[in-house]
């Protein structure tokens, strides 16, 4: 008798286990939508360009979306406890609210100004560079809910890695975020780097790595053949930061040392 019970609830747990796996993927499909539907609304809302040019921005976004989704889905696979490693301006923690946060490096990349479609500016990005190792933060994120991290780095593919080395005593799993390069084709000239981005980054490797750190984030940084906008007064960066004047003198001392004027 016991056995026919179990029997006869097989295929009921069966059923309720397929219920359970549809309705995450359900919810991870609805985060990939939600996500994307605010960047769309987010770039609009920031454009004051002419109608054609919001179509184009409309355009870009779900191209955007078409690619990311696609890339996302075969890059990158579910992790037990996931962890991102933070390069720019996640390794100051005055930007996220994320835990578990400690020092690390990311050997075989190096850091990039990276142009593409979506904006006039420069995005921080990374880059194969065989002898380079870059300084970062690695943090954890809850319950593996990437939305808001995602929406956060638009623009960006979300890739796996064993490349990050850390002090921690387990092994947990570690995505980078990197910006696909564009197409050859696409003349997207070089834009201006927000100050007030830059500041928001050194002085989180100020913090974290000391004036060391800051002297390698520049040395391990291509693409500084780029303008910079200093916009300090009216920062356009939404997560900008109140420097002190020590800080603000490093940015502008290490600008001037790759002759930059501010």
């Amino acid at each position: 008798m016991f056995l026919n019970v179990m029997q006869e609830n097989r295929p009921v747990q069966g059923k309720m286990r397929r219920e359970k796996r549809h309705s995450a993927l359900f919810r991870k499909i609805m985060n990939l939508l939600n996500n994307y539907v605010r960047i769309f609304l987010m770039m609009l809302s920031q454009t004051r360009e002419s109608d054609t040019e919001r179509s184009r921005l409309a355009c870009n976004c779900m191209l955007v979306f078409a690619i990311d989704s696609g890339r996302k889905n075969r890059l990158i696979s579910p992790m037990s406890r996931p962890f991102f490693f933070g390069y720019g301006s996640l390794v100051n923690i005055h930007t996220h609210t994320y835990g578990e946060t400690s020092t690390a490096e990311l050997q075989g990349w190096r850091r990039v100004w990276q142009m593409t479609p979506l904006r006039p500016h420069p995005f921080l990005s990374i880059e194969p560079h065989e002898s380079s190792t870059i300084q970062g933060l690695i943090a954890h994120v809850p319950d593996g809910d990437w939305a808001q991290l995602d929406a956060r780095e638009y623009g960006y593919d979300r890739l796996s890695t064993d490349h990050v080395k850390h002090a921690r005593d387990d092994d947990p799993e570690v995505a980078i975020y990197v910006v696909p390069k564009p197409a050859p084709s696409l003349e997207l000239g070089k834009g201006p780097i927000l100050l007030s981005y830059l500041d928001v980054v050194i002085q989180g490797f100020l913090k974290e790595f000391g004036e060391s750190g800051v002297r390698a984030f520049f040395d391990t940084t291509a693409g500084w053949d780029h303008p910079v906008d200093n916009d300090r007064e009216a920062p356009k960066y939404p997560r900008h930061q109140r420097l002190t004047p020590h800080e603000t003198a490093l940015v502008d001392a290490e600008l001037k040392r790759l002759g930059i004027e501010v």
